[in-house]
C-alpha cells in the first residue's frame, strides 16, 4: 500500500507492522496512511499560520475534525513534535509552538539567504508559463485581502513564497524552507493583523513580479528579502511587547 509521505519513519513502521506476527498487517497499514493524511492536513495548517502561537490542540478534536480515530492523529502530533512544531506542556498538553524574538530572527535570516537564492534563480529560469501562474497567485491573494478572507490570504501567500524555489527546481531548499515555516508559520496570523498597509504598488510581491518578468534576478533576491525583513520588523515588534 502507498503511505502517502516518504519518510524514513513511515517505511520502518510499514516494516515493522509487517514482521509483527500479533498485529493485523493491513489495520496497522491502513493506520499509517491515516496517520500520515492527519499529519500533511495538519502540517499545512501549521505552515499556513491558521493556528494560533501557544494554541491548543487536542487529539480529540483533531480526530472529531478528520473524521478519523485517534491513534493516526496521535501519531501525526507525535513526528510534529519531534519536528518543533508543537510543544508538550509539563500538564501533557499539547499546544502550538511559542518562539522567542531571537528564534524568529534566526530563521528570518535562514529566510532571506535561501528565499532570495530561489527568487534570484526563478527569474533567470521562468517559463512564460510559471510567470503566469505566479502572477495569477498574487491576484488571488490580493483578491482575498480585499475580501477580508484571511485564511485564503494566509494560503495565497504561502502559495507565492513556495512558487519560487519550485520555478528555479531547487527541491532540497523547498524542504529546508518547508520546516523553517512549519516553526515560524503561526506568527502570520500577527503579521497579518497588520499586513498591507503599504500601498500595494510598493508591495514587495509587486516589486519581485517586476523583477520576475525582466528577469532581474538582482532585483528578485531584494524583492523576496524585503518582504521578509518587513513582516518580520512586524513579528519582533509584537514578540517584544
Amino acid at each position: 500500500m502507498r503511505v502517502w509521505h516518504a519518510a524514513g519513519h513511515f517505511v520502518y513502521r510499514i516494516g515493522e507492522c509487517e514482521t509483527n506476527a500479533t498485529a493485523d498487517p493491513l489495520k496497522k497499514l491502513e493506520d499509517l496512511s491515516l496517520a500520515d493524511r492527519a499529519y500533511q492536513s495538519l502540517r499545512g495548517d501549521i505552515i499556513a499560520g491558521r493556528y494560533q502561537p501557544g494554541e491548543k490542540i487536542t487529539i480529540a478534536s483533531l480526530a472529531k475534525e478528520f473524521d478519523i480515530s485517534p491513534t493516526p492523529i496521535r501519531e501525526a502530533i507525535r513526528l510534529l513534535l519531534a519536528q518543533g512544531a508543537l510543544d508538550l506542556r509539563p500538564n501533557h498538553s499539547v499546544t502550538v509552538v511559542e518562539l522567542s524574538a531571537a528564534d524568529y530572527t534566526e530563521i528570518a535570516r535562514i529566510r532571506q539567504h535561501l528565499e532570495g537564492m530561489a527568487a534570484a534563480d526563478a527569474a533567470e529560469r521562468r517559463s512564460a508559463s510559471q510567470l503566469k501562474e505566479i502572477h495569477k497567485i498574487n491576484r488571488d491573494l490580493e483578491a482575498a485581502r480585499s475580501k477580508g478572507k484571511f485564511d485564503d490570504v494566509l494560503r495565497f501567500n504561502r502559495a507565492f513564497h513556495f512558487a519560487l524555489p519550485k520555478i528555479a527546481g531547487l527541491r532540497s531548499t523547498t524542504s529546508v524552507l518547508e520546516t523553517l515555516w512549519l516553526r515560524s508559520g503561526p506568527l502570520l496570523n500577527v503579521l497579518y493583523q497588520y499586513s498591507y498597509r503599504t500601498p500595494l504598488p510598493n508591495h514587495p510581491h509587486e516589486a519581485l513580479l517586476r523583477a520576475l518578468d525582466t528577469q532581474d534576478a538582482v532585483a528578485a533576491r531584494q524583492a523576496i528579502q524585503r518582504d521578509i525583513e518587513e513582516g518580520t520588523e512586524i513579528i519582533l515588534a509584537h514578540l517584544r511587547k
